[in-house]
């Protein structure tokens, strides 16, 4: 499978899993620095508990993305899959 398609179900997964990813990434954060989901969190000086705190709740578009994204890739496999027997079906000489 060459570069030219394999980017469209690159983009598809990382669409479908930017909020869980954006997720684990807030939740680890705030478990190494110890810090309270809602409250303030100083990294280097920095308060990122706000940034922190909007990265967890995009949690809550995983409840588009992931059955979204499933549906995409479902229907992407069917139709690959029909084009594929097209294409087989009408090289194939016995027929």
């Amino acid at each position: 499978m060459t570069l030219r398609r394999r980017w469209p179900v690159l983009v598809l997964l990382l669409l479908t899993f930017a909020p869980v990813i954006s997720v684990l990434i807030a939740a680890s954060v705030l478990d190494a620095r110890g810090c309270p989901f809602t409250g303030p969190c100083l990294i280097l000086g920095w308060d990122a508990g706000p940034l922190l705190n909007t990265m967890g709740l995009l949690s809550w578009f995983s409840l588009v993305t992931l059955p979204l994204g499933f549906l995409i890739g479902c229907g992407w496999l069917v139709i690959g899959s029909v084009k594929r027997k097209r294409r087989g079906s009408s090289n194939d000489p016995a027929r």
